[in-house]
């Protein structure tokens, strides 16, 4: 199996085997090509690895989004992807990027959110399920507006939080919290604070 490290500026490419453990990863990629070990994240489109079954039940974890990810990959996908019948792999522009400033968020997330629009009404999606990136924003708040539009159904929009927000939701999901979404958190602590949320256990 193959894992992709974002380290300092590159994408590391890693050999693993499913007994390597996460802290075995993260102190070899530390030492050898001289990262922090607090600012390495290995992780797959932003949400991070939690435990080494994470190591186990992905074909490939990858600290770029996907559409590096593919790029690695000369255009192929692995994993349960590369296993579905009838797959489209779409690329739209990011809300922010990591360490933009959230003034100039604005116009990125606005300049997403126009571009994302005719993808929404051509597929017109049934169910919509986000995790974490801001990215997921546009599309969410595209689909609502056409519905209300009446140009498409109303798709029902799940978003999972990530199991590493154990006391407060992410932004987008204090954003989305205000929207029709349902929202899923896997620690129980924060349907208290979130009364919108629902508790699933953890997913990883």
């Amino acid at each position: 199996m193959q894992i992709f490290v974002r380290g300092a500026a590159e994408l590391i490419p890693l050999d693993l085997e499913k007994e390597d453990s996460v802290q075995d990863i993260r102190e070899y990629i530390a030492e050898e090509y001289d990262v922090d070990m607090d600012e390495l994240v290995l992780s797959y489109n932003g949400t991070p690895m939690n435990d080494e079954q994470t190591v186990e039940q992905l074909g490939f974890v990858s600290g770029a989004t996907l559409d590096a990810t593919v790029k690695l990959f000369g255009g192929k996908v692995h994993g349960s992807l590369a296993r579905a019948e009838d797959m489209d792999v779409t690329f739209i522009n990011r809300s922010r990027h990591v360490g933009q400033s959230y003034i100039s968020s604005v116009f990125t997330t606005l300049w997403a959110f126009f571009t994302v629009i005719p993808f929404v009404y051509r597929i017109r999606p049934k169910l919509i399920l986000i995790n974490g990136p801001g990215t997921c924003i546009p599309i969410v708040i595209a689909s609502l507006l056409l519905s209300i539009l009446f140009l498409i159904r109303r798709p029902k929009i799940v978003f999972v939080e990530s199991i590493c927000r154990v006391q407060s939701l992410s932004l987008t999901g204090k954003i989305l919290q205000y929207l029709p979404v349902n929202i899923l958190v896997q620690w129980p602590q924060l349907t208290e604070r979130y009364p919108k949320t629902q508790y699933i256990g953890r997913l990883v």
